[in-house]
């Protein structure tokens, strides 16, 4: 007998889908197994993808119990998939209005709620309590002495050796759970977060292992697995099955993601760093940054300001806000420091490179060895400069404006040399010092000219040297080469004349070729020459004078030339305006 949809005893519901999955690719798999009247698919808002689960609603039950028997723990997709009947958290009404609501509860009852870990490790921790307890009772009652001193051991949280997992397979159990992380350590207890309505668990457990190190080699795997995964995701002709971390932290065809776990007190803790994480991830224009420096007093390394600094450092923050909001082009920069309050005599751009370099010393010292040998091969202050009073960053003599620019090479020495510096005293002056606003498209700009710039540059570098290196080649094989032959064809097709002169050089050496002959120039001598005085009232016009004359004659004819044609030119001119004159005048007799 079929019942009516607000009954909804036909429901099923899909787990471990491929996240990339739709609608119709669901409809298909289900739809020779009957009439199916609706499919809820949830969607993430974040990704636009599926969130692994959908719900199936046909017309009745015998059609839900066929799609089952036969979907269930098939491949779908490359993943095992779990079928099942939709276990509601109370019982249905009766009504068709109502049936919206009820798909909103199942929905709730399949969400797994990734951010409160330790909410579930508590009760994780009672139903171990509560297993050892039935265990005990199971056995004979004995009656303890009163001076007995025997207490019960529970399991004890410790943050150092205890995991939380995510991303498991609803098809997975808890011994293979178990079975599968004693492979990499010996373990204390791995346990699944089972729900209680549904009798199933929720996709993620705890496991704690007995020494520390395995517990942490855990955890980096899966950080390994998820940076790979993470770079790999952007490149063309990707595939996840043939990856090299395809074995790593994989349980019935589930990537698992191993976390620490946290104390109960420290869950608010971890989700406002997860939520602020997010922000970061999606917001491209580092709003998060508009009261670096200029609010967050508590982190300056001199945290003594004055009530009157902290009323000038929030009018500065609230127009940095207004700016952002009325001008989406601009952002906040990640590297570039702006520099108020700054001593506006005796005050130069190498004093200021001064005061970062020292704030830089103790940053490089902090570190490890191998980072202190590459701080200290890259250029850290990448730009620094002052405005002065006639707008430029280049005056001599003149007044600074108090407000200076550095630019740094990475974001966490911009930010550690910003929190070092905020508030320093320098000069009888306090340093105001926030990360800079910049323009996106001038940014854009800037960066298309450096590009253009730098091809042109490699090309200048690239081209020259190779045409010297193919010179010396060929230099070096004709030098090589003894075939009279190919020295021939060589000259023969050769075009260059320096090419031809060494091949020529090459056949002479091979006695290929005669040398050509000297010719011996007489040289006559030189007739005695005269004094100065007698040669300048002396001036004999030689071969080179008369040449020059008959230009000049040439010159003069083709002038007079040009003239005669000028004059008749003229004269025909006045002629035809004597004629057309005339018969205009005749014209006017007649009339």
């Amino acid at each position: 007998m079929e019942e009516e949809l607000g009954n909804k005893k036909g429901r099923v519901i899909v787990r471990n889908l491929v996240f990339t999955l739709g609608k119709k690719q669901i409809q298909k798999l289900f739809q020779p197994f009957g009439e199916i009247v609706e499919i809820n698919l949830p969607m993430n808002n974040a990704n636009n993808e599926n969130r692994g689960f959908a719900f199936v609603q046909f017309r009745t039950r015998k059609e839900a119990v066929k799609a089952i028997s036969k979907l269930n723990g098939t491949t779908f997709k490359s993943r095992v998939i779990a079928v099942d009947l939709s276990v509601p958290k109370t019982v249905y009404k009766a009504h068709e209005g109502e049936a919206k609501k009820d798909d909103e509860e199942d929905i709730e009852e399949m969400k797994m709620d990734t951010e409160e870990v330790k909410v579930e490790q508590e009760k994780l921790l009672k139903k171990v309590k509560k297993d050892k307890v039935k265990a005990d009772d199971s056995k004979e009652k004995i009656i303890p002495d009163k001076n007995s001193t025997t207490k019960k051991k529970a399991n004890k949280f410790d943050e150092k050796t205890t995991l939380f997992v995510r991303n498991i397979s609803f098809d997975t159990t808890e011994e293979e759970f178990k079975e599968y992380f004693s492979t990499y350590g010996e373990i204390n207890y791995a346990k699944l977060c089972m729900n209680p309505e549904t009798k199933m668990h929720k996709g993620t457990g705890f496991v704690q292992y007995k020494s520390e190190a395995d517990a942490h080699s855990m955890v980096e795997l899966s950080k390994q697995a998820e940076s790979y995964y993470d770079q790999q995701k952007s490149k063309k002709g990707f595939n996840p099955k043939q990856s090299e971390l395809l074995d790593e932290l994989e349980l019935n065809g589930r990537r698992l993601i191993v976390v620490p776990a946290v104390k109960r007190e420290d869950v608010g803790k971890v989700k406002e760093e997860s939520s602020e994480r997010k922000k970061r991830m999606f917001d491209r224009r580092n709003t998060h940054l508009t009261r670096e420096g200029l609010t967050n007093i508590e982190d300056f390394a001199n945290s003594a300001v004055a009530e009157s600094e902290v009323q000038r450092r929030q009018k500065y923050a609230d127009a940095k806000g207004e700016n952002l909001r009325k001008n989406p082009n601009y952002r906040v920069s990640l590297t570039r420091l702006r520099l108020r309050n700054l001593p506006k005599k005796d005050f130069k751009v190498e004093d200021l490179k001064d005061t970062f370099k020292n704030v830089l010393e103790e940053y490089i010292e902090s570190k490890s060895k191998e980072e202190k040998a590459k701080l200290k091969k890259q250029k850290l202050i990448i730009q620094a400069k002052i405005m002065y009073e006639d707008g430029t960053s280049k005056a001599e003599g003149e007044k600074s404006r108090g407000l200076g620019y550095v630019e740094m090479a990475d974001h966490d020495v911009a930010l550690y040399c910003e929190r070092a510096l905020n508030n320093f005293p320098l000069k009888g002056r306090r340093l105001i010092i926030d990360f800079a606003l910049e323009d996106q498209r001038k940014i854009l700009k800037r960066e298309k000219k450096k590009e253009s710039f730098m091809k042109k540059t490699e090309v200048k570098k690239v081209e020259k040297p190779r045409e010297k290196k193919e010179t010396r080649k060929e230099e070096q094989s004709i030098a090589e080469i003894n075939d009279a032959k190919k020295l021939k064809e060589m000259l023969r097709k050769c075009g260059s004349r320096g090419k031809k002169q060494r091949i020529k050089k090459k056949l002479i050496a091979l006695g290929e070729m005669k040398a050509p002959e000297k010719v011996a120039v007489e040289r006559k001598e030189a007739p005695e020459e005269e004094p100065v005085e007698k040669l300048a009232g002396k001036r004999k016009p030689g071969k080179n004078k008369q040449i020059e004359n008959e230009i000049l004659e040439l010159r003069r004819q083709g002038k007079q030339k040009k003239r005669n044609e000028k004059r008749k030119s003229d004269s025909k001119f006045e002629e035809l305006l004597k004629g057309y004159l005339d018969k205009i005048s005749k014209s006017l007799g007649d009339e």
